[in-house]
C-alpha cells in the first residue's frame, strides 16, 4: 500500500491504493553482506561493479564463482594435475545451468566436464566439485530467502512469486530459498509461494504476482 512507502506523501484517499515497488536488491549489500576473495574477483571483472547481491544469487555469476574457485584448486595442483584446462579457464565457461544435475547427481560431474571441457574427473575430483556447487547454492539460497523474509515483514505480504533460470536449472535451490525464508518469519505466518513458468517470465514476477 502506498501509505507504508514512507518516502511518499499521500493523501488519506490513496494511501491505501497498491502500488508495485522495484527495490532494485540486486545492488544492496556492498557494505553489508560478507563476501570471498572470490566473490571480490568476480565483482571486480564484472561489467557492473559493486552489485554484491546479484554476484551472489544470480544465474550468471553463481557458475563464474564455482569455476573460479576450481581454477584456484588447479593452480594449486588440487584438481586436474594431468588434464588440458584451457576450456575450463575461460571466463564464464561454467554455466550455473550445470550446477543442478551435479548436485542431484554425481556421474554428472565426469559427464559435464567430458562434454564441455574435455576432461576426465576422478571420484574424488567429482565429489570437490559437487561440493562446490552445493557450497555456492546453499549459501545463495540462504542469502535469498533471507532478503525475501525481510521484504515479506516490510510489505506484509502474504504472496511472492519466484521466477528465473537459476531456480528452473536447480530445484534445490528454489526448495532452500523457500526454506530460508518461512524460517525467518514469525510462527504461524503464512506466506503463498508462486513460481513461475519459463513461458511466463517475459512478463517479470512483479506483473504476475500482481495478476494472480
Amino acid at each position: 500500500q502506498l501509505g507504508q512507502v514512507c518516502k511518499l506523501r499521500v493523501s488519506e484517499e490513496t494511501k491505501s491504493s497498491l502500488v508495485a515497488i522495484d527495490t532494485d536488491i540486486g545492488n544492496f549489500g556492498s557494505r553489508v553482506l560478507p563476501v570471498t576473495m572470490w566473490d571480490r574477483r568476480v565483482d571486480r571483472e564484472s561489467k557492473c561493479v559493486g552489485r554484491v547481491f546479484e554476484k551472489l544469487v544470480g544465474g550468471h555469476y553463481m557458475g563464474e564463482i564455482v569455476r573460479n574457485l576450481i581454477i584456484d584448486m588447479v593452480d594449486r595442483r588440487l584438481l586436474f594435475t594431468t588434464c588440458n584446462v584451457q576450456e575450463i579457464s575461460v571466463p564464464y565457461s561454467f554455466h550455473s545451468a550445470y550446477m543442478g544435475p551435479i548436485i542431484e547427481d554425481l556421474e554428472a560431474v565426469d559427464a559435464v566436464f567430458a562434454a564441455e571441457f574435455g576432461i576426465q574427473c576422478s571420484p574424488i575430483e567429482c565429489r570437490i566439485i559437487r561440493s562446490l556447487c552445493s557450497m555456492v547454492v546453499e549459501r545463495a539460497a540462504r542469502v535469498a530467502g533471507a532478503v525475501l523474509a525481510a521484504v515479506v515483514l516490510k510489505a506484509k505480504a502474504d504472496k511472492v512469486v519466484l521466477s528465473g533460470t537459476v531456480f528452473d536449472a536447480n530445484p534445490r535451490m528454489l526448495d532452500e530459498t523457500v526454506r530460508e525464508m518461512q524460517s525467518r518469519l514469525p510462527n504461524g505466518a503464512k506466506t503463498e509461494v508462486v513460481v513461475q513458468s519459463p513461458s511466463d517470465e517475459l512478463f517479470g514476477a512483479a506483473v504476475n504476482a500482481a495478476c494472480i
